[in-house]
């Protein structure tokens, strides 16, 4: 029986990474990927990074994917430079991350144009933070309006302005965002210039934060309950979340569930 071409060893990778046949898969890619088949290198490495249908080995997955990036493929210039910055496979080096987020950046890569937007922003260099945040958000990556707004929200690298924070945690959030849904609800608990309180809005958001898993949204919903705020008091299901949050993982929650006598 002849073998089968690298794009058809490709292909059944793929139908077999899809049904989790994992080992299956790594054995159709690894064929594809030694006859240089770019496809199949990309893949060979996210297995080996996860771990799935082979041993995990961020050496391994760092050489391919570094291969595929040299080769032009922004998604593996954004896995090069993710490594480079976590120090998977490879030396920790800032500045090396920054080098290959910029190269998919600079090609309109939306999860690295934020990426380095927050590279720059631990330089303290807000005004290029800005840009590459805003730059990525206008190509409606979630993680980027949120970022965003909080630049907004904080006066960093722009104007503080309020009205524009709520409108990108608003895009973010929308689309399943938990760290925005709680910036919203901040927004709407205190009330800003250009975003008047709302409790009734406040508690909605963070209920959908804290449905979510977010253990600090958690904690926060819990005390809208115990102060009624946004809606009527009810200390047991304030207890209730008070404990979710620590089961999740925030410590503050303790004293909260300790000095709720119910």
């Amino acid at each position: 029986m002849p073998s089968l071409s690298p794009h058809d060893n490709y292909k059944t990778g793929v139908l077999q990474y899809k049904k989790q046949n994992h080992a299956l898969a790594f054995s159709h890619f690894l064929q594809a990927a030694k006859r240089n088949h770019t496809l199949s290198q990309y893949y060979l490495a996210v297995l080996y990074q996860r771990g799935k249908g082979v041993q995990q080995d961020y050496d391994q997955a760092f050489r391919w994917f570094k291969l595929v990036a040299e080769k032009g493929d922004d998604n593996a210039r954004y896995k090069v430079g993710d490594m480079y910055y976590h120090g998977q496979g490879v030396t920790q080096d800032l500045k090396k991350a920054m080098l290959w987020f910029t190269k998919a950046a600079n090609n309109g890569h939306p999860a690295s144009q934020n990426y380095l937007g927050f590279l720059y922003q631990l330089q303290s260099n807000f005004t290029d933070a800005f840009f590459w945040y805003k730059v990525s958000a206008d190509s409606n990556d979630t993680d980027a309006e949120n970022n965003v707004g909080n630049m907004y929200h904080q006066g960093l690298g722009t104007s503080k302005d309020y009205k524009l924070a709520l409108i990108y945690y608003q895009r973010s959030a929308e689309k399943g965002n938990i760290f925005a849904q709680q910036n919203i609800a901040y927004l709407y608990r205190l009330g800003f210039l250009g975003v008047p309180q709302n409790l009734e809005l406040s508690l909605h958001w963070y209920h959908q934060s804290a449905l979510s898993g977010n253990p600090s949204a958690q904690l926060e919903l819990g005390k809208m309950y115990l102060e009624g705020l946004g809606t009527s008091v009810n200390p047991f299901l304030a207890q209730e979340w008070f404990i979710t949050a620590l089961n999740n993982g925030n410590q503050d929650a303790k004293s909260f569930i300790d000095n709720n006598k119910i």
